[in-house]
C-alpha cells in the first residue's frame, strides 16, 4: 500500500509533536504493509506555511531514523494546500515544490466552513500550470454533502479525490461515513489515505482500518486505490480514471392532502 496523505512531520501542524512520535507512525506503517508514505504538512497561506526546504529536511531525518530503526518503508515529501490564491504563487516558485513526492500532482483542502466562489477557476489555473489537482477527503466537507453535484462537476473537469480510510469506517460520524460510501460506491474516490496525525484513532495502521470495511471494496478497487494510482503519482504519471455517475437523489414521497393536513 502507498499512504499519500500523512501528518508525521513533527512541530509544523498539527501533526505528530515529536520525532518519538513520527517514528511510532512510521512502524505502524511499516508493521501493516505501507511501502511508501508522503508527508503532507499544513500549508495554509503565503506567510502560513514551512519552508520547502524545511519539508525536504525533515523527510531526510525521517528516512534517516527508519533506516536506523530497520523499517523498510519509503519517505516522499509532499504538502497538503489549503485552497486559496496564495497557493498558485507558491506552486509556480518551481516545479515540484510542496506537490506529492516531486510530482506534478498537488493535495489540496477546502476551507473548513466554505466553498470558495473562485473554486473552479483555482483549478482551471492550476492544470495551466500543468498540475493535477487532488482534494483532499470531500466527505469531510459539509458544503458537499449538502451539494455533492458541485463534487461531481470538478471531477468532470479533472479534479481528482483523496477520501480518508477513517471516513469510511465510520471514525468521523455517521454522516461523513455515509457520503464516502456514496462516493465510493458512485466512483468518485481514486485515493484512499490515512491523513495520520498522532498514534490514536487518526494513525499510519490503515490495514486494520481497511479490514473493517474490505467487505465493500471490490479487490481491483482496493489495488486501484491503495496501489495503482498512487504509482501514478510516485512516478508522476498521468492517468484517466473511470468516470463518476452521481447518484440520484432520494425524493420524498409525495403527501396527499389528508396527510399534509393530520400532519
Amino acid at each position: 500500500m502507498i499512504d499519500i496523505h500523512s501528518h508525521i512531520i513533527p512541530g509544523v501542524d498539527d501533526g505528530a509533536k515529536d520525532w518519538q512520535i513520527a517514528l511510532k507512525l512510521l512502524e505502524m506503517a511499516d508493521a501493516n504493509g505501507i511501502s511508501d508514505i508522503i508527508a503532507t504538512p499544513h500549508v495554509l497561506s503565503e506567510s502560513e506555511r514551512p519552508s520547502w526546504p524545511q519539508i525536504l529536511s525533515a523527510v531526510e531525518v525521517l528516512r534517516d531514523m527508519a533506516v536506523a530503526a530497520n523499517l523498510k518503508i519509503n519517505i516522499h515529501p509532499g504538502a497538503e494546500l489549503e485552497l486559496n490564491w496564495d497557493m498558485l504563487a507558491i506552486l509556480s516558485e518551481q516545479h515540484g515544490e510542496y506537490c506529492l513526492a516531486h510530482s506534478r500532482y498537488v493535495l489540496l483542502e477546502l476551507p473548513a466552513q466554505s466553498i470558495p466562489a473562485y473554486a473552479e477557476d483555482f483549478f482551471y489555473r492550476l492544470q495551466l500550470m500543468g498540475k493535477i489537482p487532488v482534494l483532499a477527503h470531500p466527505e469531510r466537507h459539509s458544503s458537499l454533502r449538502e451539494r455533492p453535484e458541485i463534487l461531481f462537476k470538478w471531477l468532470d473537469k479533472g479534479v481528482l479525490t483523496q477520501t480518508n480510510i477513517g471516513s469510511l469506517n465510520g471514525l468521523f460520524g455517521s454522516q461523513v461515513q455515509s457520503f464516502a460510501q456514496e462516493l465510493l460506491t458512485s466512483g468518485a474516490i481514486h485515493f484512499l489515505a490515512s491523513d495520520a496525525h498522532n498514534t490514536g484513532g487518526r494513525n499510519t495502521d490503515m490495514a486494520r482500518a481497511l479490514a473493517k470495511i474490505e467487505p465493500k471494496l471490490a479487490t481491483a478497487q482496493c489495488q486501484a486505490f491503495l496501489v495503482q494510482n498512487p504509482e501514478n503519482i510516485l512516478n508522476n504519471k498521468f492517468f484517466v480514471p473511470p468516470k463518476a455517475i452521481i447518484p440520484k437523489k432520494k425524493m420524498k414521497k409525495k403527501q396527499g392532502f389528508w396527510s399534509r393536513l393530520l400532519g
